[in-house]
């Protein structure tokens, strides 16, 4: 399942809202002009953080320096890896998309998204007689704009991820102590996700989620 919608506002108009502010993702864009129209040359590449920041780098344009251009954005990947991300897909990364600008002006460009894989190591199965946060509620569901949750006991150390079916992590939100709890979904794609939670180190349970 494509994760594209996800971050397409934050990496393709290059802003910051406050929906993306607790997402799991990070994403590459590379930007570089198409030297046959003319005029000035340029080969971009915007990293957004998880926390919808981003930090832009100037890299040699790939039709004037191969080496030079895949040596940096390889350093650029590397370091994100680095930090236990893996490539969730990537659009338009083997085959650019051509983008016009104006009718006789155009640019390439191509984006990679990249998650932390979900994995309940170290973290340790909810027992018949745990006292724990429980999820009572998931709804609507399906859902297309924002979900709603409630929960029932309480935790003092408690948190909801929201997995894709693919098993990376989209979101995580600190749900300590609360009954309820809203999730927007607008900018998901369509599909099966998975909300888990954690109570202070055990996998409590999990629910599924249908975006439409």
């Amino acid at each position: 399942m494509s994760i594209k919608t996800i971050l397409y506002i934050s990496v393709f108009l290059l802003i910051n809202t406050s929906l993306f502010g607790q997402s799991g993702v990070y994403s590459i864009t590379e930007k570089m002009s198409n030297f046959q129209t003319g005029g000035t040359v340029f080969d971009k590449v915007f990293v957004t953080n998880p926390n919808g920041t981003v930090t832009t780098y100037d890299i040699p344009h790939f039709t004037q320096d191969v080496p030079g251009h895949n040596s940096q954005l390889m350093t650029i990947i590397n370091n994100i890896t680095a930090l236990g991300y893996k490539i969730i897909e990537s659009e338009g990364w083997n085959y650019p998309f051509y983008v016009y600008d104006t009718p006789t002006s155009a640019h390439y460009l191509r984006t990679m998204f990249l998650g932390i894989p979900w994995t309940t190591a170290g973290l340790i199965p909810a027992g018949v007689n745990d006292s724990l946060i429980k999820i009572t509620n998931v709804f609507p569901n399906p859902t297309s704009n924002v979900v709603n949750l409630k929960f029932a006991s309480s935790s003092n150390n408690s948190k909801l991820y929201l997995i894709h079916s693919g098993g990376y992590i989209i979101n995580e939100f600190d749900v300590t102590n609360l009954a309820d709890f809203s999730v927007n979904t607008s900018l998901l794609s369509n599909g099966s996700y998975l909300f888990v939670l954690v109570s202070n180190g055990i996998y409590s349970e999990s629910k599924s989620l249908i975006k439409q």
